[in-house]
């Protein structure tokens, strides 16, 4: 469900990009998604083996 938001906001991004020649907000919102995603897996990842790495946190 996510991956098919990120590829609407893709497309939509495309669209403006044919239209007005890649505007600056254009720009902006493809970063943006980009940065949602990389973000989303580096905190999943961070989460899902911070318990492993740190076993102090059980105390």
């Amino acid at each position: 469900m996510m991956v098919g938001l990120f590829h609407l906001i893709a497309e939509e991004t495309a669209k403006t990009a044919g239209n007005t020649g890649m505007t600056l907000s254009a720009w902006v919102m493809m970063i943006l998604s980009i940065a949602l995603i990389l973000g989303g897996l580096v905190v999943t990842v961070r989460i899902a083996f911070k318990p492993k790495k740190e076993p102090e946190d059980t105390k």
